[in-house]
């Protein structure tokens, strides 16, 4: 690479728009460059003149890189394969892998393991293993004992100028990493160059082309699909509480990362997961940065489900990632507050594919709180007019503190448009809340149909407040804005438990906007801070509503200490007549219509921090196109609502400050390349021009050291991902370059972290802080960032071994099965995630006969498998004594809670030799108790499995004919499934309904045979039982007799069927049909 091309690559930066990143950038270094060039120039690689398209921040599976490293040693494909492993076979998808794979396992290369596992990341280590090992054969002989293999091959490698010492070897690895050491293992005659474009799938492709200048990267790792990733945010609830009868309980928080291209988000679908009533949690919800972002709010459904749309113009920009806080009200009423509530997220549907959408939020008990704020929410506004482009009062409301046991903090008032509003919200400018005359420290965001106006503001115990909301309407002349008070949210000042609010009298507020033949505003968008030695800053936008065509002549005035600070003014890109202050802008055409002139200006490299520039914009004369009227000082204010306006700036250094945030606590079993969150934070920019962020470094803040347990970090920043050095006291990112857009507040940013596979005898614990960080900006000097502050976000626990949490379901069995059957489902809990992956020794569950026999358990359960969802985690279980037993098998830490089912063949009642003796009854399972070197509690674990019946029929029925006015017969249709079981007869006993003294039954007939029948409360008796001669399906005709009963109307329930089936041998089996609660009709006499 030349000089030019170094330095460029050094000063070039990629900008972040709105505290994003742009899109299409790669993670790469100029070496990483440099390395590709080299073997483009030598026809490994296509030449490619943008360094994004090598892909080099791409990840390496370990199926590719075999083909480099048999490259690398010369060895040729083999013709065939041997499936030497048993995850890579000659057919597909392995179908390529295998010749490379295997000719390197024949080669002793790699170790005859029982798997490859061709399609795992490679890690760094292992990468330069392969390379080592194929490039150096027999020269590379590491000594046992002499400290891990990853160390030795890194220190070996080093030692050759492959790659510098790096101790992150658990790290994925990437193709710029592996460009740069094969390139620097190659020699002018290497004759394996070949093997490496088989990786790239670029052989024979060479562009002789001379690549262009590359940029400088922008070192962050970017997704290269369009899919929507969701994963549970480090701000979801831990385990604990949640304060009852409060608005905005928080009890789930979940991130979405878009990728290269922007997501609309449709519907959220949540699933109630607790063990409490779903019917407690009430007015569900969706947030993100405090405003809401689902319509309307919701409750489960009788099956737990809720289904959450999301506002239409909910959209996560490319790159970006968004915290989205699952919220509700929490009323347990009567019921006892001692129940768990948790919620999951189900499913989520967006414009794109949703990768990850299946999360569990915590279990959390409701507990009430009596000693916290409330307050009364008044409104006092009325309606009226408001002169287009003049500031107005939009609204006034008022807040008092009730209780008087704490104060209050006002988080966010939001306001929305009522019925037949005319006026686009997004046409409100410079609004503004205020008390009395001080203006109220609040940001205003919009949303569709509502504005949310976000502040901090204190309300005193016993305090009342009046809010004025202050603002302008720049659009919509002769046009009514229509505005109601939508929702004030609070916390106590003390408690931060969200204040109880009382609704006194709320009124909506209509305004008329009108305005002159001519309405002038000053749009004041953007900024009030400018940064010296900033060029074409948009001072604001002059815009003018006029009734037909005009040609204008303005004047701009500057003051403040004006000549020092600025120059070139422009209005709308044009130069004034003059070159100093008061400047005149002469022939300015307003045409019929809206028109709207930027104010810009270029701030002087030797502007004066803290000083005041005031603009002030003035008509000086208006002329009519068609008459050529022309109207001047006192005359123009017959036409024109605002003759002059002004806006003022301040000149601030341009500056960024991170701010620490705090993040839930967590706990982990350093296994299986195990990621967590060390620190998560704020960005907030200052004076009105782009920031460069060059570098950050943490520091731990006590625990152990870093490098021990840290294989490698990443810095999240406005949803771009950079890479950085994991040291003993420090993580490092020294190459950030990431350029941030003027005036953007509150962007995130998140330290994450890879853990090294380490066995540990006691819990240990990482805690860091922000400790160097540094920035720059294209006008100033120098360092413009703030020394972070000194706060740690979170303390990660690491412990020895992981805590089972199993608990119950319910909804999730059927109550009755066939026996018979296979494939039946007999049991289910749920086991809440684990911290690590989990090898159980065994695994028992305790089972319970509630009524039936228990000691033909172990012949009546055949093929007992333990199963997640579609996938079977452990088979072969076998019923010992009390317990259904499963032997070794590894459950997946899966980053959310699963219900796991015991499902079994069931033995048939069967009247043939050989066959098993069939369990029938109720069976239930009551307790867990585990074998495993992995998990701490190892004592039982009482559970309340849902019981399931096992039956040797299944009977059903429907109404074929009901009751009605003048008919006073019902049919019932009865159908009995026996499935593979022999039964011999089947007796029909009772029919249980809902109120025999509604009725007196005149006559029950079975397959028309006169059933003889004992009534009494809820029940009709077959006495004695009808035996029925068609075992499939039967008749049943009620006929009842009004004047008996003494009624003349009502509606019969048929709630269930009760009946024996007996076997060969005369054993007798109670069975209830599974229909239940069927009307019959209603009759009238």
């Amino acid at each position: 690479m030349s000089l030019i091309k170094k330095t460029t690559a050094s000063i070039a930066l990629v900008a972040i728009a709105s505290g994003l990143f742009a899109n299409g950038a790669s993670a790469y270094s100029s070496s990483q460059v440099e390395a590709a060039n080299k073997l483009a120039d030598k026809g490994i690689v296509v030449k490619h003149s943008n360094p994004a398209d090598y892909q080099l921040d791409r990840q390496v599976l370990r199926q590719e890189i075999a083909a480099v490293a048999r490259g690398l040693a010369g060895l040729a494909k083999k013709d065939t394969c041997s499936n030497t492993f048993k995850d890579v076979s000659a057919t597909k998808p392995n179908t390529w892998a295998c010749f490379s794979v295997e000719a390197l396992s024949d080669a002793g290369l790699i170790a005859k393991n029982e798997n490859f596992r061709p399609e795992a990341n490679i890690t760094k280590a292992e990468a330069i293993g392969m390379i080592v090992k194929a490039r150096y054969g027999n020269e590379y002989n590491p000594v046992a004992g002499n400290g891990d293999w990853q160390k030795q091959v890194v220190d070996f490698a080093h030692g050759k100028g492959i790659v510098d010492q790096f101790s992150n070897y658990t790290t994925p690895a990437t193709r710029g990493f592996i460009f740069e050491a094969a390139a620097k293992s190659l020699n002018e005659n290497n004759a394996g160059d070949d093997l490496l474009c088989s990786l790239l799938g670029e052989c024979g492709n060479n562009d002789p082309k001379k690549p262009d200048t590359p940029s400088k990267p922008d070192n962050s790792i970017q997704r290269n699909d369009t899919d929507l990733v969701v994963s549970l945010s480090p701000e979801s609830p831990s385990n604990g509480a949640v304060v009852a009868d409060s608005d905005r309980a928080e009890l789930l928080a979940f991130d979405v990362t878009a990728g290269k291209s922007d997501v609309t988000l449709r519907k959220a679908s949540l699933k109630f997961t607790g063990l409490g009533n779903e019917k407690i949690v009430t007015k569900l919800a969706i947030y993100s940065n405090d405003v809401k972002i689902s319509k309307g709010e919701k409750t489960f459904n009788n099956k737990g489900v809720a289904e959450l749309s999301f506002d239409r113009d909910v959209v996560v920009k490319a790159g970006e990632t968004k915290t989205l806080v699952v919220t509700a009200t929490i009323v347990p009423g009567t019921d006892t507050y001692n129940q768990s509530v948790r919620v999951s997220l189900t499913n989520l549907e967006a414009s794109t594919t949703v990768r990850g959408a299946e999360l569990t939020g915590a279990t959390l008990t409701p507990y009430k709180v009596s000693n916290r704020a409330e307050f009364k929410l008044e409104t006092t506004s009325a309606n009226g007019r408001v002169n287009l482009g003049e500031e107005s009062t939009l609204y006034n409301f008022s807040v008092r503190e009730e209780s008087k046991k704490e104060g209050l903090v006002v988080k966010s008032v939001t306001f929305e448009e009522g019925a037949n509003n005319g006026v686009d919200l997004d046409n409100l400018s410079d609004l503004a809340l205020y008390v009395g005359s001080t203006k109220v420290d609040a940001k205003f965001s919009y949303q569709k149909s509502k504005v949310v106006a976000s502040l901090d503001y204190t309300v005193k115990s016993g305090e009342k407040v009046n809010f004025v909301l202050k603002g302008k309407i720049v659009d919509d002349l002769n046009k009514k804005l229509t505005l109601k008070l939508d929702n004030v949210y609070a916390v106590g000042a003390s408690t931060q438990v969200a204040a109880k609010s009382t609704e006194g009298t709320l009124v909506t507020v209509e305004k008329d906007v009108i305005g002159s033949a001519v309405n002038f505003t000053f749009n004041r968008e953007g900024t009030n801070e400018v940064s010296k030695g900033a060029d074409d800053v948009k001072i604001g936008e002059l815009v003018f509503n006029t009734t037909s065509d005009y040609t204008a002549t303005l004047k701009v005035t500057v003051t403040g200490s004006a000549a020092t600070q600025y120059e070139n003014l422009e209005l709308d890109g044009d130069t004034p007549e003059n070159n100093s202050s008061p400047y005149t802008f002469k022939d300015v055409d307003l045409s019929k219509g809206s028109t709207k002139l930027p104010l810009t200006v270029d701030v002087k490299s030797t502007a004066v921090n803290n000083t005041n520039l005031n603009f002030k914009v003035e008509v000086v004369q208006l002329e009519e196109s068609v008459t050529g009227e022309k109207l001047t000082a006192a005359n123009l204010k017959k036409v024109v609502n605002n003759t002059e306006l002004s806006k003022n700036v301040v000149v601030k250094a341009a500056g960024i400050k991170l701010t620490a945030e705090t993040v839930n606590n967590t706990s982990v079993v350093p296994k299986g390349n195990q990621q967590v969150v060390l620190y998560k934070g704020k960005l907030d920019l200052s004076g009105g021009e782009d920031i460069t962020l060059d570098s950050l470094s943490f520091a731990k803040d006590g625990g152990e050291d870093l490098d021990d347990y840290i294989s490698g970090v990443t810095l999240n920043i406005g949803g771009k991902t950079f890479s950085g050095d994991v040291n003993t006291t420090t993580i490092n990112f020294s190459s950030i370059y990431a350029k941030i857009e003027k005036n953007s507040k509150g962007v995130n940013l998140l330290l994450s972290a890879t853990l090294k596979d380490v066995e540990l005898t006691a819990n240990k614990t990482l805690k860091v802080k922000a400790s160097e960080m540094s920035a720059s900006s294209d006008n100033v000097s120098g360092n413009v960032a703030e020394a972070p502050t000194a706060a740690t976000s979170t303390t990660v626990t690491l412990t020895p071994k992981t805590s089972l949490q199993i608990t119950n379901v319910t909804n999730e069995l059927k109550d009755n099965v066939l026996a018979g059957n296979n494939n039946v489902e007999i049991g289910s809990f749920k086991v809440k995630d684990t911290s690590s992956d989990i090898l159980f020794n065994s695994f028992k569950v305790k089972v319970q006969a509630v009524t039936g026999d228990a000691s033909r358990f172990s012949s009546a359960l055949r093929n007992l498998r333990l199963v997640d969802g579609s996938e079977v985690i452990a088979s072969g279980g076998q019923v010992e004594g009390e317990y259904v037993k499963f032997d070794s098998f590894t459950l997946k830490q899966f980053g959310k809670d699963r219900t796991l089912k015991i499902v079994a063949d069931l033995a048939a009642l069967s009247s043939a030799g050989g066959e098993s003796a069939p369990f029938m009854g109720t069976l239930k399972f009551t307790e867990v108790v585990v074998d495993s070197d992995d998990v701490s509690n190892t004592t039982p674990i009482v559970i309340a499995s849902e019981e399931v019946k096992v039956v040797p029929a299944i009977v059903t029925y429907s109404v074929t004919k009901g009751l009605s006015e003048g008919n006073s017969q019902a049919t019932v249709k009865v159908t009995v499934d026996k499935g593979n079981n022999d039964i011999s007869k089947l007796n029909l006993t009772k029919l249980l309904v809902n109120d025999t003294a509604k009725y007196n039954v005149a006559l029950l007939k079975v397959n028309n045979d006169t059933v003889a029948v004992t009534e009494a409360a809820t029940e009709i008796a077959a006495n004695p039982a009808k035996e029925v001669t068609n075992l499939s399906s039967f008749e049943v005709v009620m006929t009842v007799n009004l004047e008996a009963a003494n009624v003349s109307t009502g509606t019969i329930i048929l709630k269930r069927l009760q009946l024996v089936a007996e076997d060969n041998n005369g054993a007798s089996y109670p069975i209830e049909s599974i229909t239940e609660d069927l009307s019959l009709g209603s009759f009238k006499e």
